[in-house]
């Protein structure tokens, strides 16, 4: 029983750590990612949070640049995509705090045995704003790439990519694009969702814990309920196998008032 509940604290206080990892890595992975390939050639562009990353593989020749956000010559072309990213990199860094705080109150929790309610609320506040941060991004690349009217590095496609749709894939004669988004973008989806497993098992302990309140309570005396009194001046009779039983507790007897039995008799 007391391996079984360590096992059990060892698990919320993991669901509660990981959402923070998970933000963590996000801040450091790719968010979005734009391919296109065909005819010997690929080539592939990674936003993360902070910067543009271009890999160019061309008949096995391979080159890779990197260029920040608060590059000029990033600014003058994609001007929008480098704001979205930043609101995106402030909304993360904003939700990593209320990731800690579910933390310290399931620790607080967890060893001061305090009221299960309060990391379970926690966490689904913290669950609704990490779920902002992926949504909204989702929703504002497209236009972003839609004002900027930059096309992407040796972009095949005319009338549809990333400034069409947050993912979807298209090709032309020659070379096929791809475009959607990468393990940074699910990573803090992931974080949303451990946070909530938690916040679920938080909330079956305290459901579990008022029933059972509930329950000793109604034994003490505490709750009104109709007592079962025990039965008085009755006696046994045969109902009709067997004889008559001295015990009143026969599974096979009738019981009578001894007053009627005087009538009968």
């Amino acid at each position: 029983m007391e391996l079984r509940k360590l096992a059990r604290t060892a698990l919320l206080l993991a669901m509660a750590a990981t959402p923070i990892i998970l933000i963590f890595a996000s801040l450091l992975a790719p968010w979005y990612g734009v391919t296109n390939k065909g005819s010997g050639m690929r080539f592939e562009v990674e936003y993360t949070l902070y910067e543009e990353t271009t890999t160019a593989n061309v008949f096995g020749g391979r080159a890779i640049q990197k260029m920040s956000y608060s590059n000029e010559s990033f600014q003058a072309e994609h001007g929008n995509v480098s704001k979205a990213m930043a609101k995106t990199r402030l909304l993360t860094l904003a939700v990593l705090p209320c990731a800690v705080a579910h933390l310290m109150s399931t620790l607080y929790v967890l060893k001061r045995k305090g009221n299960l309610i309060v990391p379970a609320g926690i966490g689904l506040g913290v669950m609704a704003a990490i779920f902002v941060v992926p949504i909204f991004f989702a929703l504002t690349l497209p236009g972003a790439f839609a004002r900027d009217a930059t096309p992407i590095a040796n972009w095949p496609l005319e009338s549809v990519g990333p400034w069409s749709g947050f993912f979807a894939r298209g090709s032309d004669w020659r070379m096929v694009g791809d475009w959607g988004p990468r393990l940074g973008w699910y990573l803090v989806f992931a974080a949303g969702f451990v946070t909530y497993a938690g916040s679920f098992i938080f909330l079956m302990d305290w459901n579990k814990s008022r029933c059972r309140k509930a329950t000793v309570a109604r034994g003490n005396g505490k709750h009104p309920m109709r007592k079962v009194q025990p039965a008085k001046n009755l006696v046994s009779q045969p109902t009709g196998q067997g004889s008559v039983a001295a015990e009143d507790d026969g599974p096979a007897l009738l019981e009578i008032p001894k007053k009627q039995l005087k009538k009968e008799g």
